[in-house]
């Protein structure tokens, strides 16, 4: 499995077009592209946690849990 997460357009164009999974990360301050250029767009790096629930150990919106020292 290949997944890229980036915030150039032609980069996630490019590995969706080879079977990659893609994610755009369109910052607040950037305009999203007129045609969407992956599988996903996003605006906040919390949304991998719903594209990619395998490699986090909380759920989605679940608040980060305290270190044990």
């Amino acid at each position: 499995m290949s997944d890229l997460i980036d915030d150039s357009a032609s980069n996630v164009r490019a590995a969706k077009e080879l079977g990659w999974t893609a994610v755009h990360f369109v910052e607040s301050t950037e305009s999203a592209p007129a045609q969407q250029a992956s599988q996903y767009q996003i605006k906040h790096l919390e949304e991998l946690r719903t594209i990619f629930p395998q490699f986090f150990t909380t759920p989605p919106n679940d608040p980060p849990q305290k270190s044990i020292p």
